[in-house]
């Protein structure tokens, strides 16, 4: 079996690891999370790489439309659409949740998490809540109609009141 030849790749990565070390080392900081400097190195490491992971890939989710806007390319879009379409079939019973009261149980959390901001809109309100866009959505005008948030303007999210 031939022996493992080291390349200039690993050689940079070895030399970033100690210095990164050394610098962790040199202002204690390993005494502040009781974590030895060389784990805190590969931590900050592991770091950087899904950075540049999540860098590289920026350019196969995005596109820069005619107006100079980022937007999320069409299939990337769809693909989310259909996502959400399936979880909603999957689970009817989280698109249609009729209340005495006329309020989705999470009603509550989502004017909470309406309070903390100032614009609010349902893609966001769905992946805070972890639930389909068509629930959020219905959240969305229930929270318009107890008066948390402002009616919908075209392409612009709603204000929080």
């Amino acid at each position: 079996m031939p022996e493992y030849q080291e390349d200039a790749e690993d050689k940079k990565y070895k030399e970033l690891m100690r210095e990164l070390s050394a610098l962790l080392n040199r202002y204690s900081y390993e005494n502040r999370s009781d974590t030895p400097d060389f784990m805190l190195a590969e931590y900050m490491l592991g770091c950087l790489t899904v950075y540049e992971n999540t860098i590289a890939n920026r350019t196969r989710w995005l596109s820069k439309g005619d107006d100079g806007r980022i937007y999320l390319k069409r299939e990337f879009l769809e693909a989310e659409l259909k996502h959400e379409k399936n979880d909603a079939e999957r689970f009817p019973d989280d698109v249609a949740i009729d209340l005495p009261n006329g309020r989705d149980p999470l009603f509550d959390k989502a004017e909470w998490l309406a309070k903390g901001r100032t614009t609010l809109n349902a893609r966001r309100l769905a992946k805070d809540l972890n639930i389909t866009y068509a629930r959020a959505s219905a959240l969305i005008d229930q929270l318009e109609e107890a008066g948390i948030i402002t009616a919908a303007k075209r392409g612009k999210p709603r204000k929080v009141v």
